[in-house]
């Protein structure tokens, strides 16, 4: 065919893979491969550009970036898999989808199929935009209107073969030219190629006017993509402001999702096709039409419908393949961790292959990076010191401190991972040893990575250690500081260490004098031999050798004492253990001789070397984590309790949890439309629009079938719920509607626990069976809590509810089915040996599963109808139930039998009809599956804190009515491999806020708060929710409050360096209700070998406020109890830091003589969500000396919303101000902090702000604490690397240029510093003025909206090895992979380099000669002018007196208290259900 106008010669119509040049510009391309040709064949009017355009519309710059562009598009090859280098990015980059693929006009036709009336027409809907979503892997057009969008991927196309028999298509591109745009030729083209209906004659005039360009005729010209709808599509709200209603919208809709589904049309103008675009575009929608969605991993997961990741789920260490093109550019250290880029997280899905592929994806990548943790840390080459903490017989614990990898943090260990240990060949450290390798974040020595508390199987262990300086035998709080029989004894003659890196020297003090590794091995090697002669001697004198004691659990196959650990393999000629009555004396330990150490270098290289089997417990730790094993007789010298080691470990990772995962995530993607609960979870999940429930009945109606008594029972509890507003239209919209799915969400103190506990009761009354689950041990707990809270009065009133009500709690020490196979997995030996009842609350001991199956044997031994069998049965098993707490060994016979008559009482309880309540961790209830427990309905608490992988596994369940709570505004789920893999930002969105952006599910917002004082409530709830209420019980004073008044106003020394309002100096606010203590010049770093940081400074300032607090004795007159340890918390972000603190209060209590069991908690942030205080200290540990900007967890507001609504009376915080304050704009502009930042202007804007001295200096130890002088304190905080403290391009610039300007001491040099403040603090002030408007609207109605996603939402990233989503700021949660700073990055920006920049940043570093990384000339704001300068003394004096004034305090000191909520907070009218928009019920407060 020759060319047309216009057209090159070699330029044909196959579309932009096509052979032939004459791209663009008459530029000469090579041609593509056959399989793409088949584009739109596009014919082009003549111009100069050589492709059909004008040439007025050849810009330079546009040039260059098709150029680019183009070049970009060749390297997709057939399979939509990247030809070219690692790139960091799905398709389309930045210079294709800006100026090429931004939403353009379009028209939409629909015809009906099905049946048709004769007066039937075709519908037109003008004004539309669309665009091309070019996922690589799930392609599809985004079509908006007045701020609706519709995602039309091709699932919603209906599947055809292709017209020439290749493959198949799911839409035809056709097109008309200019001269082909008439109402004639448009209506023939519409009515006869694409089969639909006649339009009206308007509407055939508008689609042609529309095509028509009047100005450039020749431009003219329509481009249709035709396709049979096959799916609804859902409309999303992505305008600003709330949602407005669009008629034009609603017929679309009405038309699209129809019974019938229709043929539609999308038109779009020719002038603003790019063939080259479109043509790739419609490639990968060949590609996934004929391969199915996700093409990439189509030959890497099985075909089999809903159950693609069989093979991952047999083989969990099983690797995906990394699509290449994701990975960062410019990674050459091949042995670190490939770092990548990641899609952008989509909201909803096309169809549940879709949503199984991307989430199993997901799921296999996070344990790839699980996997390649697990391999930095343990390997043959890294050896980890060990000490043992308690022994019984030859059960021992031990504690381990694990060596810390550089940028990568330690795998998560939870209870029940599995270990094989070996003894090390490098002696244990010293503590004066500089080259000894520092620990990690669990490590006494405080170089603590950033804790992880996110685990496999979501069962979070409490974090906080409760212990003295001897390591305790149990894990309850309250009894761990209770000396034990089995700890070690202290030593006071034992020598203090000269040096030590953050350790207070307390554990040198009780410390046995650790022995080599050799002769470690030397003495078990002896003793061994001894045992083997005196049992040979024996045998020879006797021959009874089978009376020589217990049988040997190598050679019977049974576990070893403990129940849980079974030899490896390596011990089998291990001999059995000797009575004790017939032990000979020992063998005196030989010294060490050549032939001795030969022997054990032959026995190493024969791999014979003796190792254990450990297993990971549940236990309270200060250290990485605590490992249980069993040892035989003869190394009981070895292993005391006491006694370091080096030691080596080959983790085995626990692959159950993962497990759990794919098999629910396979279950869930078989879903059965024809089965309504199977129906209703797909929508669910995908984000359509849930099934109406037209003939199902609601709960309530099961009210009329109960009998008298429990009619009685329900009543009265529904009567006595005392629930507010929005929580009673939640529970209405449960119990009184037929909706299958509702969502509670609220912030801290609203009362979602309380709501989700009467939920849970009111089904159970009713007959149904209840499964309550959440992501962790403690939210479990905090369930359990309130269940008991709420169901003991109903039990006392009525006794024999008792036969008809029964709770059970599952945690993850509880018993199970893998558990209890002993071929599968060992049963766990803390909840035999009794520690699971220990680390529970006494209170939830009694529902513990474990609890009720030993009542179970115990009640069955005294049942005289038992048959005499049985009952030896049931005797038995509680014997070897205390033979395992004995740490007595038993036979294998014995070990099968107590497993299988447990196994059998466990599926008895839980079976048992009484049972009407499950609490779980999410993981963990995949094992109602094998008990046979089929709940009714599901409550799925802390939901925005899991993962969707753990997510599913209760989901699986396919319960009738599903309820969601959660917030989230606080933790969103964390994990591990974040920046390491291509759905990082999937995985980091939990369902719930899938969900809350989907908008298709009735949501209950809860919004009035009943935990904080209004002056704590303000900020947080301002930035985050709009606007947040507080009941009027909220203001109450409490003791803590008047106590802390009463010490704070007896110390002048505050009161006068504190400073008032910035901007405004005659404010002078006094409260004391929230206080920022600036500590002057603290600094943070990690310490060497570490990524956690540490501030001795704020450590030190808060340290010594305590112990002040803790001296402080009221006047008797005023008859002030003392400040109570148990109702305050001591928080941080970073893990090294808690360990610090936690060191220098036991330092302090030591040196005081205090009670050990008075220290104060001190938590990481990342486990505090569900807590609560009345008084909490929280520390702000980052302060760069050299870029205040590099705030690290900070700029998370979710983090920063959650330690901030912990409070419930006084929230003091420490930090360092001026470091953050110096460089403002770049947090604001460049770290995503801009909420960080509006917390720092509404200190500064009220004065909440008194200065402290800091001490960058601290004792290392006791002595030096006693020695009387500060002087000789040696323990020096470290500086940060400059080399690891810089930003990158802009933000560097940025950040020295207005650092240089905070700095100078001229007020005209200071203008940008003055303006950009003021600028923030009036973006502040316009949240005060809509929360107030919220508030007198509320005052006046009863009622008030917020929205649900704040445009200011901070998209910082997680800092350390957890992660949370990272998404994007906006609400664009779908479309092309967007380029995202690696979480673990300490460059913490992804800016290019500037040109020039070393010489340029020189310059602005000369600009001031005696500029300080540190500190500012800056004042924070004026002191009263009757006070101090501002400087204060935090000098810590051995036995200091308090400084106290005896001036009374005055009571109105805590300034004017805005209004409170009065009564009970009851709404007067009920929120709507289905808009997702709750009603407040209780007034709020102001100021």
């Amino acid at each position: 065919m020759p060319p047309k106008a216009g057209q090159k010669a070699g330029q044909n119509n196959s579309g932009i893979y096509g052979s032939g040049a004459g791209r663009p510009g008459g530029q000469g391309r090579p041609g593509g491969n056959a399989t793409h040709q088949g584009g739109l064949g596009i014919k082009r009017k003549a111009g100069a550009g050589g492709d059909g355009r004008p040439a007025k519309h050849k810009k330079t710059k546009l040039d260059a970036k098709r150029a680019m562009a183009i070049e970009e598009l060749k390297n997709w090859n057939d399979d939509l898999q990247f030809k070219g280098k690692a790139r960091g990015g799905d398709y389309p980059q930045a210079s294709i989808s800006k100026p090429f693929n931004n939403p353009k006009p379009c028209a939409i036709v629909t015809t009906k199929t099905g049946l048709k009336d004769i007066d039937d027409r075709a519908l037109y809907f003008p004004n539309f935009k669309m665009q091309f979503d070019m996922y690589s892997q799930s392609p599809a057009i985004n079509v908006s209107h007045n701020g609706w969008e519709f995602k039309i991927d091709t699932s919603r196309m209906k599947r055809k073969p292709a017209a020439n028999g290749d493959g198949y298509k799911v839409l035809d591109a056709t097109e008309l030219d200019a001269d082909k745009v008439g109402v004639l030729d448009l209506s023939k083209h519409l009515e006869s190629d694409l089969q639909h209906l006649a339009m009206k004659d308007a509407d055939l005039q508008a689609l042609s006017a529309f095509g028509t360009i009047k100005q450039t005729p020749e431009l003219s010209g329509l481009v249709f993509f035709t396709f049979n709808a096959k799916r609804k599509v859902r409309a999303r709200w992505v305008g600003s402001g709330p949602e407005k209603k669009d008629p034009e919208v609603e017929r679309f809709l009405e038309s699209f999702n129809s019974k019938n589904p229709p043929l539609v049309t999308i038109a779009r103008k020719t002038q603003v096709y790019w063939p080259e675009l479109d043509g790739n575009w419609l490639h990968r929608v060949r590609i996934v039409a004929n391969r199915g969605l996700m093409p990439y991993f189509t030959d890497d997961v099985n075909l089999i419908v809903g159950d693609r990741f069989k093979k991952y789920r047999d083989d969990p260490n099983m690797r995906l393949r990394h699509m290449p093109w994701m990975a960062r550019p410019g990674q050459t250290d091949k042995e670190a961790i490939t770092e990548y880029a990641s899609h952008v997280a989509r909201k909803s899905f096309g169809t549940m292959e879709e949503w199984e592929l991307t989430i199993g994806a997901a799921l296999c990548f996070e344990v790839e990076f699980e996997n390649n943790c697990i391999d930095k840390y343990f390997n043959a080459a890294t050896e980890h010191k060990m000490k043992i903490i308690s022994v019984r017989g030859t059960y021992a614990q031990a504690e381990v401190s694990l060596k810390p990898v550089k940028d990568i943090a330690a795998p998560p260990i939870v209870g029940g991972t599995q270990f094989v240990m070996r003894l090390g060949t490098t002696d244990v450290p010293k503590e004066n040893d500089e080259n000894a390798a520092p620990e990690t974040a669990k490590e006494n020595d405080g170089n603590a990575a950033p804790e992880t508390p996110k685990e496999n199987d979501g069962n979070a262990a409490p974090e906080t250690p409760k212990e003295n300086d001897k390591p305790a035998e149990t894990t309850n709080t309250d009894d761990a500081n209770k000396p034990e029989a089995s700890t070690a004894p202290v030593d006071p003659a034992a020598p203090a260490p000269e040096k030590m890196q953050l350790d207070t020297s307390l554990d040198s003090l009780v410390k046995n004098k650790p022995a080599t590794q050799k002769d470690a091995k030397l003495k078990r090697k002896a003793a061994k031999n001894a045992q083997l002669a005196e049992q040979e001697g024996q045998a020879g004198g006797s021959g009874a050798a089978e009376g020589a004691g217990a049988l040997n659990p190598a050679e019977t196959g049974a576990p070893a004492s403990g129940g849980e650990d079974v030899p490896m393999a390596g011990t089998e000629n291990a001999e059995a253990p000797v009575d004790k009555g017939k032990e000979k004396e020992k063998t005196p330990e030989p010294e060490p001789e050549p032939e001795q150490e030969k022997e054990e270098e032959k026995e190493k290289e024969n791999g014979e070397e003796q190792k254990w089997r450990c297993r990971a417990s549940e236990r309270e730790t200060s250290k990485s984590f605590v490992m249980s094993f069993t040892f035989e007789k003869f190394d009981k010298d070895v292993f005391k309790v006491g006694q370091e080691m080096m030691v080596n470990l080959h983790m085995k990772r626990n692959d159950l949890p993962s497990k759990r995962m794919l098999t629910a995530i396979r279950y869930l993607s078989q879903a059965d439309t024809d089965n309504p609960v199977a129906a209703y979870l797909s929508a669910f999940l995908l984000g359509d629009e849930l099934p109406d429930g037209k003939g199902k009945e609601t709960p309530m109606k099961a009210a009329k079938d109960l009998e008298p008594i429990m009619k009685k029972i329900f009543d009265k509890f529904v009567k006595g719920m005392g629930l507010n507003g929005p929580q009673q239209a939640a529970w209405n919209s449960i119990f009184n509607t037929t909706n299958c799915v509702n969502m509670v969400q609220g912030p801290p103190g609203t009362g979602k626990t309380k709501l989700d506990v009467a939920i849970a009761i009111t089904f159970a009354l009713l007959g149904f069976r209840v499964a309550m689950c959440a992501p962790s041990n403690k939210a479990t707990e905090a369930l359990m809590v309130g269940l008991i809270k709420q169901v003991e009065p109903l039990l006392k009133e009525f006794p024999d509810l008792k036969k008809h009500f029964n709770i059970l709690y599952f945690p993850s020490t509880a018993i199970f089915k893998e558990q209890l196979e002993v071929s599968e997995e060992d049963v766990a030996g803390e909840a035999i040996a009794g520690d699971a009842e220990a680390a529970a609350k006494s209170d939830v001991k009694p529902f513990m599963l474990w609890t009720q199956v030993i009542e179970h044997f115990k009640s069955r031994s005294e049942d005289e109808e038992l048959k005499a069998e049985e009952r030896e049965e049931v005797k038995q098993w509680l014997q070897t139930l205390r033979n395992i707490r004995a740490g007595l060994p038993m036979n294998g016979k014995q070990f099968k039998k107590f497993h299988k008559l447990g196994n059998k009482a466990v599926k008895e309880i839980v079976n048992g009809k009484s049972v009407k309540i499950i609490v779980s961790t999410s993981n963990n209830s995949a094992q109602l599956f094998d008990f046979g427990f089929k709940p009714d309905a599901l409550i799925l608490d802390e939901c925005a804190f899991a993962t969707e992988q753990d997510t599913a596994v209760p989901l699986a369940l396919k319960v009738s009515y599903l309820v969601l709570s959660g917030d989230h505004a606080q933790l969103q789920p964390i994990f591990g491999s974040t920046g390491k893999q291509e759905y990082w930002h999937q995985v980091g969105l939990s369902l719930f806020e899938r969900a809350l952006r989907n908008g298709n599910v009735p949501l209950f917002r809860l919004k009035i708060n009943y935990r904080m004082h209004p002056e704590i409530a303000l900020l947080p709830g301002m930035l985050s929710y709009g606007w947040l209420g507080c009941d009027e019980s909220t203001s109450a004073e409490k003791d803590t409050y008047i106590f802390l008044r009463e010490y704070y106003h007896k110390h002048k020394r505050y009161q006068d360096i504190r400073h008032r309002a910035l901007y405004n100096k005659e404010k002078k606010w006094t409260s004391i209700r929230r206080l920022f203590f600036h500590v002057k010049d603290a600094r943070s770093a990690a310490l060497e070998g570490d990524t956690s940081l540490v501030n001795y400074a704020t450590a030190w300032a808060i340290v010594e406020e305590v112990t002040q607090m803790f001296m402080y004795e009221a006047p008797p007159e005023r008859k002030l109890p003392h400040l109570d340890p148990s109702k305050m918390l001591i928080a941080t972000g970073y893990a090294a830091q808690k360990l610090l603190i936690e060191k220098l209060l036991k330092l302090i209590w030591e040196y005081k003589a205090w009670d050990m069991s008075t220290v104060p908690r001190v938590v990481t942030i990342d486990s505090v969500q569900g807590s609560e205080c009345e008084f909490m200290l929280l520390d702000l540990t980052a302060a760069n000396e050299h870029r205040g900007a590099m705030i690290g967890f900070l700029k998370s507001w979710n983090r920063m919303n959650v330690v901030l609504t912990r409070a419930q009376e006084v929230l003091w915080i420490y930090g360092n101000i001026e470091c953050w304050r110096s460089e403002l704009q770049t947090i604001v502009e460049y770290q995503k902090g801009k909420k960080f930042a509006y917390f720092l202007i509404d200190l500064l804007d009220k004065g909440d702000i008194v200065p402290l001295e800091g001490r960058n200096t601290i004792p290392k130890d006791l002595v030096e604490l006693e020695s009387g002088s500060e002087k000789n304190w040696t323990l020096e905080m470290p500086h940060a690397d400059p080399e690891e403290s810089k930003l990158r391009g802009k933000a560097n610039y940025c950040s020295i240029t207005y650092k240089n300007s905070y700095k100078q001491k001229v007020p005209e040099r200071r203008q940008k510093v003055v303006q950009y403040e003021q600028k923030l603090l009036a973006l502040l002030e316009a949240f005060r003025d809509k929360a107030r408007a919220m508030e007198a609207q509320f005052q006046a109605t009863g009622d008030v909206e917020t929205a649900l996603f704040n445009d200011d939402d901070d998209a910082g990233e997680e800092e350390g090895a957890g992660g949370g989503a990272g998404n994007d700021s906006d609400d664009e949660m779908e479309g092309p992979g967007r380029r995202v700073t690696n979480a673990g990055n300490s460059k913490e920006t992804d800016e290019q380099p500037l040109e020039g920049e070393d010489e340029l940043l020189a310059q602005l570093n000369s600009l001031d000669p005696d500029r300080e990384d540190t500190g500012s000339q800056m004042d924070l704001g004026e002191a009263p002018k009757n006070g101090k300068t501002g400087e204060i003394s935090t000098t810590f004096s051995p036995r200091p007196t308090a400084n106290i004034d005896d001036e009374e305090p005055d009571d109105n000191q805590s300034g004017p208290a805005p209004k409170q909520t009065k009564g009970k907070g009851k709404a007067t009218k009920a929120p709507k259900a289905n808009k997702g928009k709750g009603k407040a019920t209780g007034k709020g407060n102001l100021e």
